[in-house]
């Protein structure tokens, strides 16, 4: 019998995931046309990890239902940016500190959950009259939604709700401003924010310590004693090292012990990963663990290195004091930490179960007695009011709302991130929406420098910007109609 996740064919892995291997070697080719430095990259691309993510991993749960692709997210990105303005008005009026920075942040989110649920309920009921054809629904779904949310912006507000706040309404009183700022600017990023000197290692140790606590279990053996032992290293890790970050820039010499005992705990687990690997061979250990677990301990023996190296080159220095201190919005990533957990978490329960099978088959659902409409929609529910929390966050960190504009192409954007990072229209995890991420951002900052620079002109970047958006879209979807007519092609010889 073949053991279990050892295996590994690279023409494989390169056939699986050839839109995310293209979209890399795109990137590595446009950096050094771009001329921009690595540190200014590095956190441009931390910065929209941070505002995009729950927006691509809203995505996750509808493909799991069989449901494709939700276009339709967008209408939970308007219940954010209705959620915004009420708040932002109510600053503006009381000049209360109640509706501005984390508080506000916290009344929107409030605000947007019940708007969210609504416009999801509505939109689910919807696409189950559509069933088969979901995503071409979900996008029409969208524009019709937007010309309503218009409407309520240009007509309701100022003749059926009375707003008298010159910050946010047009001169003649009816109809709002096409751009706003907001009250709420950065308040989720700067609640918890940390340089990537520290935030980096941090980060890094927390999947090594993962990595080698799946790799260690047989080690400790299969018992539920076992499997609490294996995840002991994780737990104190994790908690030494975020006592340490909780402390502040300019933790005290007490402070430094929790991130050293965290640091040793890692290098503790990796070791322990070696003895089991010796011992027991790599029957049973899945391949991307062990790189990975290499990969983040190479990178933490980096940051540390880092901080002590002398390239001789004022240049050279000042770019990795540069890169050394990109901020990183760590509570915007522990908020995205625990979407990625709700996912995960969900899968494994009975309505987790029931999202799979209705996924999978339909017929075989409702034969095993799953009421279909109903799990449907919990999905577009779901995924609709983590597009509106999305967006919140997105706002937040932008700091203004294109009243009319800002909710446009975030389906778009998101679904191609998704798709650059390996997923399909029927396959989708965590991993490959923040990987997909980190790819396609990256891209979009460097493409315009870059092709500004080849070709001398700046026009010519916003060109190459939308035909790479579309491009990954439908080179994604034709691979996956191409891969699916040979897979029934090779069960059915006789099928055409």
């Amino acid at each position: 019998m073949k053991s279990k996740g050892t295996g590994f064919k690279i023409g494989g892995f390169f056939k699986q995931n050839i839109a995310a291997v293209i979209f890399i070697l795109i990137a590595l080719i446009c950096f050094p046309l771009s001329g921009m430095k690595l540190s200014y990259v590095v956190q441009q691309v931390l910065l929209r990890l941070g505002q995009n993510s729950f927006l691509v991993l809203a995505l996750i749960i509808p493909i799991i239902a069989g449901m494709g692709l939700n276009f339709s997210i967008t209408v939970g990105a308007m219940a954010a940016q209705i959620a915004v303005f009420f708040v932002t008005d109510w600053a503006y009026q009381t000049e209360s500190a109640v509706f501005s920075g984390f508080g506000g942040f916290l009344l929107a989110l409030v605000m947007l959950i019940p708007l969210a649920l609504l416009f999801g309920f509505l939109a689910g009921k919807l696409l189950n009259k559509t069933k088969g054809q979901e995503m071409i629904a979900g996008m029409i779904l969208g524009f019709f939604a937007t010309g309503i949310y218009m409407f309520f912006f240009l007509i309701v507000i100022g003749t059926v709700i009375h707003i008298d706040n010159p910050f946010l309404i047009i001169s003649g009183g009816v109809g709002v401003k096409n751009t706003f700022d907001i009250t709420i600017t950065s308040a989720l990023d700067n609640l918890f924010n940390r340089k990537l000197a520290t935030a980096g290692p941090y980060i890094l140790c927390l999947f090594a310590l993962n990595a080698t606590g799946r790799i260690n279990r047989r080690l400790f053996g299969e018992q539920k004693k076992g499997r609490i032992l294996s995840g002991m290293p994780f737990l104190l890790g994790a908690l030494s090292l975020t006592i340490f970050l909780l402390a502040g820039e300019r933790p005290g010499d007490v402070m430094y012990l929790f991130w050293y005992l965290g640091l040793g705990v890692t290098v503790l687990s990796a070791v322990l990963s070696v003895v089991r690997i010796v011992k027991f061979g790599l029957e049973g250990v899945l391949w991307k663990d062990v790189f990975g677990a290499a990969f983040c301990l190479a990178a933490i023996i980096a940051f540390q290195a880092l901080e002590y190296v002398n390239p001789g080159s004022k240049a050279v220095l000042d770019e990795i004091k540069a890169f050394l201190n990109v901020r990183v919005p760590i509570s915007t990533y522990f908020a995205i930490l625990l979407l990625c957990l709700f996912n995960t978490f969900l899968l494994k329960t009975k309505i987790g179960q029931d999202l799979r099978t209705v996924g999978q088959s339909m017929s075989v659902a409702t034969a095993s007695g799953i009421n279909v409409n109903k799990v449907r929609i919990y999905a577009i529910v779901l995924s609709t009011l983590f597009a509106g929390i999305g967006q919140l966050i997105y706002l937040q960190c932008i700091g203004s709302v294109q009243t009319y504009a800002a909710h446009n192409n975030i389906a778009l954007y998101s679904v191609a991130a998704l798709l650059v990072g390996g997923a399909s229209i029927t396959r989708a995890t965590n991993r490959q929406a923040l990987f997909g991420i980190v790819i396609f951002h990256t891209i979009l900052i460097l493409l315009p420098q870059a092709v500004g620079n080849v070709f001398d002109d700046a026009q010519n970047s916003e060109y190459f910007r939308a035909f790479m958006l579309y491009s990954v879209i439908c080179f994604s979807l034709i691979s996956y109609a191409v891969t699916t007519r040979k897979k029934r092609r090779d069960k059915d010889p006789s099928h055409s």
